[in-house]
């Protein structure tokens, strides 16, 4: 089954047995048992107990990269997992205290609740949530522009430099990937100021295009 996740969309297209079964409430319900809000902002929720493998604060305290978006892709991925873990976490109630939401997630991780669960992270960018998502145990391959760099690019199971708005986009992910995909998203895919002024940002049918064929 497949999520695909548009986050400036808000979930414009979700198609997936976990998200249908757990439904929207109790999805937000998850977020809430492993995010600590008003980190940053009042209405923000940010996810501590990364920091090790990402190298940055709390999952989704960033404007660029390590947005929210972040945090929304998470749950989403873990709603996948058939994990006993994930509904017990899911289950306790919501917390003000980073140690005490921290300890929620290194259950989490320690269980590997996402092992087996095969997800591509479409313009990754700075790749915090596939970061977070390999350390749960999943096979996470990410697509992007640039490359990622030998630190990131260590951790996750295998990156793709393509541009997405490109023809060829979709058989260069498929034949570095295949098309036995557990979840295709992305979040906010947009340019920045430093890059190329001939590239312009990925139309929602390709995005669609190149996550459907994939899955």
């Amino acid at each position: 089954m497949t999520v695909l996740l548009y986050f400036y969309f808000m979930v414009d297209a979700v198609s997936q047995d976990g998200f249908q079964k757990t439904g929207r409430g109790g999805f937000i319900k998850l977020i809430n048992a492993i995010s600590v809000a008003g980190v940053e902002h009042s209405w923000d929720q940010a996810v501590p107990g990364f920091e090790d493998v990402t190298g940055d604060a709390y999952l989704g305290t960033g404007n660029v990269y390590n947005t929210f978006g972040s945090v929304i892709q998470l749950g989403s991925a873990l709603t996948l997992s058939a994990h006993p873990e994930v509904p017990e976490v899911s289950a306790e109630r919501a917390s003000k205290d980073p140690e005490e939401v921290a300890a929620r997630v290194a259950r989490l991780r320690k269980a590997e609740v996402l092992k087996g669960v095969r997800i591509i992270d479409l313009g990754c960018g700075k790749p915090n949530f596939a970061l977070a998502a390999t350390a749960l145990g999943a096979t996470v391959f990410t697509a992007d522009l640039e490359p990622l760099g030998d630190h990131y690019g260590e951790q996750v199971h295998r990156h793709i430099t393509v541009n997405l708005c490109e023809p060829e986009a979709v058989s260069t992910i498929e034949a570095r990937t295949g098309t036995n995909l557990d979840m295709a998203t992305e979040s906010i895919i947009d340019l920045l100021p430093r890059q190329s002024l001939k590239l312009r940002k990925p139309r929602l049918d390709e995005i669609l295009k190149v996550a459907r064929t994939n899955v």
